[in-house]
């Protein structure tokens, strides 16, 4: 079982003594918890700095904003305490709490870049208390590469993809998700990481991960690979065989590619997710099912429905989850951390790239992704015959040409990629948006929405904070709200997480 370290600053101590049994109620066969109160900012900092000396920093924080004038000094509360856990113990995930709070704490609250959530005291309600601390040990084992083998782990230094990563841990495991990004971005790798994410929020010690790729399924094996069969089905049925479905009962089932399904597997989806339960082919009686779908695109889902790849209804039902992997051009800072695994990974340690190299490397467009840059590494390193690895060396590589050759598209946008559901790929220059326009029958609003959502997604991306995007796009923060709101960015009413 894995042990959690939960510290709880409040001044009341018939709340601490709430949250301290609610946080051992749900940690209940999930993970050890082991909690510490403080009744004042200043026990909380005592506490703080004791676990830190002692190497066994608090992985979560549950504090109180605002404190009673007899138990605090003058101008501190629970931001000043919160400021501080960031500063010295930054792995600490701090939750506030607070029944009692102005307006322009819940501001600060919803702006500040290191409170995890906020909750008025009415909201905190158990089963968030066990979401946040599931969050916490998530965060805390994926940190220490406890969870997933090397080979699937997300490698990163990014702040882009860090953030995308707490996105992912927060998705509960009963919550159908889609995943969509470009070719080569790692997918398969974020349906791996929810799927042990789940085993571990629901304390279980395995949990079924099936993968397949839809674009690989026949029409004639489409029924009985999902449904299986039952002896004397067919011609040769010697025995009752599972189907795909049956063998991640329980789990995930991972449906990559799912714009490649041919349309009869999509109805048959359909009907399994309505339903709930399917029956093997040639059976008679039908099997409930207990599964999770993760489906992965490297198409926009809006632009999926339009072109009919993927039927509406069924999109409608995967999707209660949307995830977006950024692209690896928009992450360069990960390419160094990158390079230095596949570098290890294949027994070349001792081998490394010059500064003009990684340069090189960070410039590039990256069309095929994480991916791409691990077949340039590898190729690097059986070609080199020196110890360090050049720029030049790289330009002589088969696949940098081919790399190189493939960009162009992609590096021309400073429009970029769409990054959510509801806007469109405006992978194009201004001119050639202009020409596409003349061709269609749209109003004008639509291609500027298109490439205001971009640009608002951009933001958000980089500071989600509707102060900093307010005063960086020179909009009041009521509208940029409602923007993002319109755009399917961020919920209308939802806190930054």
């Amino acid at each position: 079982m894995h042990k959690l370290r939960v510290l709880i600053c409040d001044d009341m101590a018939h709340v601490r003594a709430a949250h301290e049994q609610h946080v051992r109620d749900c940690g209940e066969d999930i993970f050890f918890p082991s909690v510490e109160e403080a009744d004042s900012v200043d026990a909380g900092k005592k506490a703080v700095i004791q676990s830190i000396e002692a190497e066994s920093p608090f992985d979560i924080a549950f504090l109180d904003i605002d404190y009673s004038k007899a138990l605090r000094n003058d101008g501190s509360d629970g931001f000043e305490i919160a400021n501080f856990i960031h500063k010295i113990s930054p792995s600490t995930t701090i939750v506030m709490v607070s029944s009692y709070s102005s307006d322009e704490n819940l501001k600060i609250a919803e702006q500040s870049p290191y409170v995890h959530r906020f909750f008025r005291r009415e909201e905190f309600t158990p089963q968030e208390l066990k979401k946040v601390c599931i969050y916490a040990l998530l965060k805390k084992l994926h940190h220490r590469r406890e969870l997933l083998p090397p080979q699937d782990i997300s490698y990163t230094r990014s702040p882009i993809m860090e953030g995308y990563l707490q996105k992912v841990d927060q998705i509960g495991p009963g919550e159908n998700v889609v995943i969509y990004g470009e070719t080569g971005t790692g997918k398969e790798l974020t349906a791996k990481r929810l799927n042990v994410n789940a085993m571990v929020g629901m304390g279980l010690k395995t949990r079924p991960l099936v993968m397949i790729n839809c674009g690989g399924i026949t029409e004639t094996l489409q029924t009985t690979e999902f449904f299986g069969y039952v002896r004397g089905a067919f011609t040769g049925a010697n025995r009752d065989t599972p189907g795909l479905l049956e063998k991640a009962e329980g789990g995930d089932l991972f449906l990559d590619e799912l714009q490649n399904a041919p349309k009869k597997l999509q109805e048959l989806l359909m009907r399994v997710l309505q339903d709930k339960e399917f029956t093997p082919v040639g059976g008679t009686i039908p099997k409930r099912l207990n599964v999770r779908f993760i489906s992965a695109l490297n198409k926009n889902p809006i632009e999926a429905k339009k072109s009919g790849t993927i039927m509406t209804d069924l999109l409608a039902r995967i999707q209660q989850e949307y995830l977006v992997i950024p692209a690896l051009r928009e992450r360069k800072g990960d390419i160094p951390a990158l390079v230095e695994y596949f570098l290890c990974q294949d027994g070349k340690a001792d081998k490394r790239f010059s500064a003009d190299a990684i340069s090189f490397l960070e410039q590039a467009a990256w069309p095929t992704n994480v991916r791409g840059l691990r077949n340039v590494v590898l190729e690097a390193v059986r070609h080199s015959k020196t110890p360090v690895i050049n720029r030049e060396g790289l330009l002589r590589l088969s696949s940098v040409q081919e790399m190189l050759e493939e960009a162009a598209p992609v590096s021309a946008p400073n429009l970029g990629l769409a990054r959510n559901p509801n806007s469109q790929v405006l992978d194009v220059k201004v001119e050639d948006l202009v020409a596409a326009w003349f061709e269609t029958d749209e109003s004008l609003d639509q291609p500027l929405r298109r490439v205001e959502g971009r640009i608002l997604e951009q933001l958000w991306r980089e500071h989600s904070s509707i102060a900093q995007v307010s005063r960086r796009a020179k909009l009041s923060e009521t509208t940029v709200r409602r923007r993002l709101a319109s755009y399917g960015i961020f919920p209308a009413k939802s806190s930054v997480h």
